[in-house]
C-alpha cells in the first residue's frame, strides 16, 4: 500500500500553550545550549507562536538542507520582502556582532590565501571542510553576542 509515513519530528518541547518557550529563549543565554546538550543538534520547539527546528552547526543545516528538505514547510519561514530580510539580517552585521567576528573571520581569510599561494592545486574538499569549520565558529561567536 501507498501510504505517506507519519514525518518524524526532532525531539523537543513545546512549552506552553501559544508562547512555547519564547520567554525563555529570549531570557536564557544558555537556551541554545542547554537544549543540545539535552536533544542534540536538531530540535524542536516553539518560538514567537511557531513551531520551530532548530540546527546548531553547518553539518545539522547541511542534513536538513540535502536530506530533509522536503520535509519541512517553509512557508512564513523565509523573509519575503528584502526589507524583511534586511531587519532579520542586520542585527548580526552591526555593532557589537560585527566586531566580535569580522577580526575573526578576515584572519582565517588572509591564512586561508596564505596557504593558497604556496600549493600547485587546493583541495576543494579540504577548502570546503574548513568552511563548515569557520561557520561552526561564526555562528558560535553570534550566539555568544546574542546572549552577552
Amino acid at each position: 500500500e501507498d501510504t505517506p509515513k507519519a514525518l518524524e519530528e526532532p525531539p523537543g518541547s513545546m512549552g506552553l500553550p501559544v508562547l512555547g518557550e519564547t520567554l525563555e529563549w529570549m531570557l536564557d543565554p544558555d537556551f541554545e545550549r542547554q537544549r543540545f546538550r539535552k536533544y542534540g543538534r536538531i530540535f524542536t520547539t516553539s518560538l514567537l507562536g511557531r513551531k520551530t527546528v532548530v540546527t546548531m552547526g553547518a553539518e545539522a543545516s547541511g542534513q536538513i538542507l540535502k536530506e530533509d528538505f522536503d520535509k519541512f514547510t517553509w512557508g512564513g519561514g523565509w523573509p519575503d520582502t528584502f526589507e524583511e530580510t534586511r531587519m532579520l539580517i542586520s542585527p548580526a552585521l552591526h555593532g557589537v556582532a560585527l566586531k566580535s567576528f569580522v577580526g575573526t573571520m578576515e584572519a582565517l581569510a588572509r591564512s586561508h590565501a596564505a596557504m593558497w599561494g604556496t600549493k600547485l592545486h587546493v583541495s576543494l574538499y579540504d577548502e570546503v571542510k574548513a568552511r563548515d569549520a569557520l561557520l561552526m565558529h561564526i555562528e558560535n561567536e553570534v550566539l555568544k553576542v546574542r546572549h552577552s
